[in-house]
């Protein structure tokens, strides 16, 4: 059994993570495991949660590189090895204070997933919700072809769900948001912003770069 802790000194995990979940190269060594966003019924974050991962049998051991942590707001259960999958048959078990228990099995043959769970108030009987998400990334850069940082990107789905994120130093951006149509907006002091109205996010690592105009006015 692991069990999920808040943990400092991730920061070479961290930048294996994003390398692997924006690299299009193949998977021969990179991250197996899941990004959860842990969310109440009114979409506010759960930090307090306890993870756990059990082997469904004696031959299902989880490899010595498992790691946990929370990073980014998300909960991460998963290792970094040479591979294409891992085998075995895994349990994910899932509580917090207030909120009810949630179960559900899992594998680690399918690289990095982003989902989202959402938990009703404990004794509610209201039925948990897990959602695969989607990855959208891209590099936002300038007319001369520069990466810009500190780019704000907002989704906001057809539930009117918001999720954002914002351009690193290299211009690159990930958002971890639902399947279906999403309104994009990319913003940010020194540039015009960008819309995409009714932008249909399809497949697993969906890509959309943005080439904005620094100093524009709105209206330009």
């Amino acid at each position: 059994m692991v069990v999920l802790r808040k943990l400092s000194g991730v920061f070479a995990l961290i930048i294996l993570l994003i390398g692997c979940a924006s690299s299009a190269k193949s998977q021969a060594d990179c991250a197996y495991g899941y990004r959860i966003y842990l969310r109440d019924g009114s979409g506010k974050s759960i930090t307090n949660a306890k993870v756990e991962v059990f082997g469904l049998s004696k031959r299902d051991k989880l490899p010595d590189a498992f790691r946990n942590a929370f990073i980014n707001r998300a909960y991460f259960v998963g290792f970094v090895m040479y591979g294409c999958s891992y085998p075995g048959h895994f349990l994910l078990r899932v509580s917090a204070d207030g909120f009810q228990s949630y179960e559900q099995p899992i594998t680690f043959t399918e690289g990095l997933v982003a989902c989202e769970l959402r938990l009703g108030p404990k004794g509610s009987g209201t039925k948990a919700e897990f959602e695969r998400l989607a990855t959208l990334h891209g590099k936002v850069v300038d007319q001369r072809g520069l990466p810009v940082d500190g780019v704000q990107v907002e989704a906001t789905n057809t539930n009117r769900r918001v999720y954002q994120a914002r351009s690193s130093d290299s211009g690159y951006y990930e958002l971890d948001l639902p399947k279906g149509v999403n309104t994009i907006r990319f913003t940010g002091t020194d540039i015009a912003p960008i819309v995409f109205e009714n932008y249909r996010i399809e497949g697993k690592d969906p890509n959309l770069d943005v080439s904005v105009c620094r100093k524009c006015k709105p209206s330009e």
